[in-house]
């Protein structure tokens, strides 16, 4: 979680697989950096911890998130598709 100002201005965790859980930055605190210090923090903590390996599933209109993972040095291996049901 990055905070300023005693606000939760962005937020990263992960599954017990390795897979990052939907990284968020509020969108006036795009661009200054909070999304890729929550990354160098969040995969810091993943290898002290031993896991070898982490994922991320995005959709595929969010280029910015794209371009974060990217940055890191995640490739792009495949597009997932999405399937839903009406529960009524």
């Amino acid at each position: 979680m990055a905070e300023q100002e005693e606000e939760i201005v962005g937020t990263m965790c992960t599954w017990s697989n390795g897979e990052l859980v939907i990284p968020g930055v509020l969108p006036d605190m795009r661009g200054q950096g909070v999304g890729s210090a929550l990354m160098h923090f969040t995969l810091t903590e993943m290898r002290a911890s031993g896991y070898c390996f982490a994922t991320a599933a995005s959709a595929e209109d969010l280029a910015g998130a794209h371009a974060l993972y990217e940055r890191f040095g995640f490739e792009n291996t495949r597009w997932l598709q999405l399937m839903e049901r009406p529960l009524a």
